[in-house]
């Protein structure tokens, strides 16, 4: 799971679910909203987000830089590889 600390505060309480959709290829996961024990404010995104990980083939070095639609219905990643990789 991926802590959402970034995106807490654009996120309702109420929210179960989001639309993860990698920029680079436009596919789309759904990924389960998961609210921590500690607080309603603490959610990590569960479910699909392991599938974008393998399906993206992330080494370490790469980055991820995520855009949060408004209103939160769809999140999208762009994937930036360490240099030298493609």
């Amino acid at each position: 799971m991926v802590n959402l600390k970034f995106l807490n505060n654009d996120i309702p309480d109420t929210q179960e679910s989001i639309t993860l959709q990698d920029w680079n290829t436009t596919k789309k996961y759904n990924c389960k909203l998961v609210t921590s024990n500690r607080g309603p404010n603490e959610k990590y995104l569960g479910e699909d987000w392991n599938k974008f990980l393998k399906d993206s083939k992330l080494r370490q070095g790469d980055s991820l830089v995520f855009d949060l639609e408004d209103p939160p219905n769809s999140l999208f990643v762009e994937i930036v590889h360490q240099k030298g990789r493609h």
